[in-house]
């Protein structure tokens, strides 16, 4: 599984990134989600171990996911409008991602202190690529439009 973690890494970058517009505010947005998702996932994660449920671990981790995007989506929605319009469906990515459910998946030997320093330490690391990718998107197509001198001659 370790020779195929990079490439899940990477195609799940790309699943997460690529539809986002390249604004750096909806990179910000995802990274935000992304980081809080991760955070109660592992919390959620380490409860259902607590209670004992094996059976239906993976389908309560995602409904639970889901739950969380939910609240998200409608708190975004009050304080920034306009964002959370252009993102409609966008939301929703994170949760149903491969990386995310492998990550809140793995390591569950591990005690909860160190399954978040695990988890926060990949995700930060996701999230600073992704802010970084954004950055880069904003800045070069929004300087060809700086830059170009619009001449109306006849």
């Amino acid at each position: 599984m370790k020779k195929y973690s990079n490439y899940l890494y990477l195609l799940s970058f790309l699943a997460i990134v690529i539809p986002t517009p390249g604004r750096f505010v909806f990179g910000f947005t995802i990274c935000i989600e992304l980081i809080l998702l991760t955070v109660l996932g592992t919390l959620f994660n380490s409860l259902t171990d607590l209670l004992k449920i094996k059976e239906t671990k993976t389908f309560l981790l995602l409904m639970f996911l889901i739950t969380i995007t939910i609240v998200f989506r409608q708190i975004f929605v009050i304080f920034q409008t306009e964002v959370a319009l252009v993102m409609s469906l966008l939301f929703y990515i994170p949760p149903f991602s491969l990386f995310l459910i492998h990550l809140l998946s793995k390591n569950e030997d591990l005690s909860l202190i160190q399954r978040l320093k695990t988890n926060s330490i990949q995700i930060f690391t996701f999230s600073f690529i992704a802010l970084v990718f954004f950055l880069l998107r904003d800045i070069f197509v929004l300087e060809p439009l700086l830059s170009t001198e619009k001449s109306f001659d006849l």
